[in-house]
């Protein structure tokens, strides 16, 4: 048979918008295409196709790639557990579509080997080792790291491929994505899967929060100070010494490889990877999420949680209860409607548990409680008006997890006054106390952090 690539607009619509469109204003804006590369062998086609679009008058392109691959090639041997169960089972996996009675998401026997593409010099070493982590999952060199060569790209289903962009649009502000990743609906037997790296991110937030004189901030004992040209960790959330602007970059991003590696694996996120942790660690999962200072940290890494999931779905070993690591994802975290529903008597210890969390370290209590201390202490104390290392969806996420816990407590009977009082300092600020640049800020940060809507529920 025939592909008839003339008329993609057949099977696909493209359209552009911009921030000033809304969806009735969408159209169809593909004309013309060429077909500008064919990868075959005996079991794949890979077909790249350029289509021309308008934009502001001006002819743009955008490269499409197509394949088809031969399912006889691959070897799909259905997995154990569907999407729920291991939900249920406390070890969260993806399923190939977005249905949870479908098999989970995982690769077939063999070896898995990823290709790194263009990525800089500087981040193929650290890629390599943050990839090679998760054989301790499988108890053997079950994964390998190979550089990629040029026919080697995204999209390709012969290859899993990591691959860093530059010069990305500015308003993406993820770190990295598990995608694509194509698997098989019968089976969950993964086919192909890739990650993107934005390279931009990192660099983009410290040339934000450059500064041109000295912060120097002690904290709760904690002497912070950054030097010009530095970040400044005076961020609230930030525990442990300053780093440089290098060691944090390849700690951030070699967290984020290894956190979409775990995506693409199969795995869910784990926000309850912090609670309850026994080692010297900031989670046991690298599935969780930690505030930006922590993220280039080497306390963050594949971790007990990690191993037992990939066990679980790859092998079928389940964990004693006394072993198993404590999990949570995103449907459990709640929204801000969540908080109005708790409010009002629903039950929190099941669907919405209090430290489901995003962005917290260690006991859920004692960190709100000391990261609200520091908000305070920040806003209080710091006299050259600037809060530039004070990241809005930080503060957001502290105050969503800190008024989670409140009204959860109140409605429990069990209220804790130590976290209601560091919540109430920071509400209790007058935005109008403070002069110029500070004024300023802190309006932003009450409009953006929602303090209005969290200090409601005190």
């Amino acid at each position: 048979g025939f592909i008839d690539f003339a008329t993609p607009n057949n099977v696909m619509n493209i359209a552009l918008s911009n921030s000033s469109t809304t969806n009735s204003n969408l159209q169809r804006v593909s004309s013309g295409h060429e077909v500008i590369k064919v990868q075959q062998d005996s079991n794949n086609l890979v077909v790249d196709t350029r289509y021309t679009i308008p934009v502001q008058d001006q002819n743009q392109s955008i490269t499409i790639r197509y394949f088809l691959t031969r399912k006889s090639s691959h070897n799909f041997n259905s997995t154990r557990v569907s999407v729920t169960e291991s939900i249920n089972a406390g070890m969260g996996y993806f399923g190939p579509l977005n249905n949870r009675s479908m098999k989970i998401r995982m690769f077939p026997e063999g070896p898995i080997v990823f290709h790194l593409k263009d990525l800089p010099e500087y981040m193929v070493e650290p890629a390599k080792k943050a990839i090679l982590k998760w054989n301790q999952a499988f108890g053997y060199d079950r994964i390998q790291v190979k550089v990629a060569g040029p026919d080697i790209d995204v999209g390709d289903p012969r290859y899993h491929v990591v691959k860093w962009l530059d010069n990305g649009d500015s308003s993406l502000t993820w770190a990295g994505t598990a995608a694509p990743v194509f698997a098989d609906p019968a089976t969950g037997t993964v086919i192909s899967g890739s990650t993107f790296i934005n390279g931009d991110v990192v660099s983009k937030n410290y040339e934000r929060h450059q500064i041109t004189t000295d912060i120097k901030l002690k904290i709760d004992g904690l002497n912070l100070e950054s030097q010009p040209g530095e970040t400044p960790f005076s961020a609230p959330f930030f525990l442990g010494t300053n780093v440089s602007a290098e060691e944090y970059n390849i700690g951030y991003y070699s967290r984020t490889i290894s956190h979409e590696i775990g995506h693409v694996l199969g795995l869910r996120h784990n926000f309850a990877g912090s609670y309850d942790v026994k080692r010297d660690v900031f989670s046991e999962s690298i599935m969780d999420y930690m505030a930006r200072p922590e993220r280039g940290s080497m306390l963050h890494d594949v971790g007990q949680y990690d191993i037992q999931a990939i066990q679980y779905g790859y092998y079928g070993i389940i964990p004693s209860p006394e072993e198993k690591e404590p999990f949570c994802t995103d449907d459990h975290v709640g929204t801000d409607s969540t908080l109005f529903n708790i409010s009002n008597g629903w039950t929190t210890t099941s669907r919405y548990p209090w430290y489901c969390q995003r962005s917290d370290l260690g006991d859920p209590i004692q960190y709100a409680i000391d990261s609200l201390n520091n908000v305070y202490t920040l806003f209080t104390e710091l006299d050259d008006g600037s809060i530039s290392g004070l990241s809005f969806s930080d503060l957001k996420t502290l105050a969503f997890n800190a008024t989670k816990m409140i009204v959860s407590f109140k409605v429990d009977g069990t209220p804790n006054e130590d976290l209601i009082q560091a919540m109430s300092k920071i509400c209790n600020l007058n935005a109008t106390d403070f002069e110029g640049a500070m004024n300023s800020n802190i309006k932003k940060l009450w409009k953006y952090a929602k303090l209005n809507t969290y200090c409601s529920y005190l």
